[in-house]
């Protein structure tokens, strides 16, 4: 199966698109030649080319070097808990996106972990 070439549902806000594993992956490479970017990452650039044309699926860990690229470049204000949670379910909810889940939810995990985040009952 292959998450980038699936037809994705649009995600809340002004111009944005629905989610592709391969446009995160582009985005996330900007300006950067895909030599100088796989060797940030440490793959391959045929890897690297396979995982921006969709063809192949990128592992959990590349998705969220990413991401996190993402993040460092264009700082946005944060969705709300609701809102990020609405989001999820109506992006990912379809049974194509097994592995989509399972990236977000290492993600979660390994952010838990550096991160100590209060539980709602721990707030106040």
């Amino acid at each position: 199966m292959n998450l980038s070439k699936q037809k994705s549902t649009a995600v809340s806000g002004a111009g944005n698109e629905g989610f592709s594993v391969s446009r995160t992956i582009k985005a996330a490479r900007g300006l950067l030649s895909q030599t100088a970017f796989a060797l940030e990452l440490g793959i391959s650039q045929s890897n690297l080319s396979k995982y921006e044309s969709g063809k192949v699926d990128p592992p959990a860990d590349i998705i969220e070097k990413c991401v996190n690229r993402l993040m460092q470049q264009q700082p946005t204000r944060p969705p709300d808990a609701s809102a990020l949670a609405k989001r999820i379910t109506s992006e990912f909810a379809h049974a194509d996106a097994t592995k989509v889940r399972l990236a977000v939810a290492t993600l979660l995990d390994a952010v838990r972990l550096t991160v100590p985040i209060p539980r709602s009952n721990e707030l106040g």
